[in-house]
């Protein structure tokens, strides 16, 4: 009956999600054991490639030796504070943040094009007189003899050497 006890609490216990599996595991996780393990090659490529590329410089060893341990420790624990409950907490903030300026923009736009629209109808009635000028002037336009064609430019020579027919 023990064993029977023993994995019935094991299987409540045990999470439902591979997300839940996960941020399980962080809470295990020694945090601090990361400071003092030795950086890994990616680690390290990763430090040089910052330096290089962000062309940084160092007054000393030892800052450089405290630069690559930063990029080593955040290297490797990036996801684990992806997972954190501190930083879930600060992205739904900011969502919700985000959600609620967004909505208060809402209605501020729709009274914007409501205030627009009725310009818009006072300027087509301002403009119809020029509309009317416009096609006017295309039907006179329309109507006067068409202008004597351009003379066309002589042809060049063809691509085999021959001179050109003028």
């Amino acid at each position: 009956m023990a064993k029977k006890d023993k994995a019935a609490k094991a299987a409540a216990a045990a999470p439902s999600t591979p997300k839940e599996a996960k941020t399980a595991a962080d809470a295990k996780l020694d945090l601090k054991a990361y400071a003092t393990k030795p950086p890994t090659d990616l680690h390290t490529r990763f430090a040089q490639w910052l330096v290089d590329h962000l062309e940084l410089t160092f007054a000393n060893k030892k800052e450089r030796a405290v630069f690559d341990r930063a990029v080593s420790v955040s290297t490797a624990l990036r996801m684990p504070f992806q997972r954190s409950d501190e930083n879930q907490a600060a992205n739904a903030e900011r969502k919700a943040a985000r959600a609620s300026a967004k909505a208060e923009a809402k209605p501020a736009a729709k009274a914007a094009k409501a205030a627009k629209a009725p310009k818009a109808k006072k300027t087509a009635a301002a403009e119809a007189p020029a509309v009317e000028e416009t096609v006017t002037a295309a039907v006179e336009e329309a109507a006067a003899p068409p202008a004597k064609a351009a003379k066309r430019a002589p042809r060049k020579a063809s691509a085999k050497g021959a001179a050109a027919p003028f």
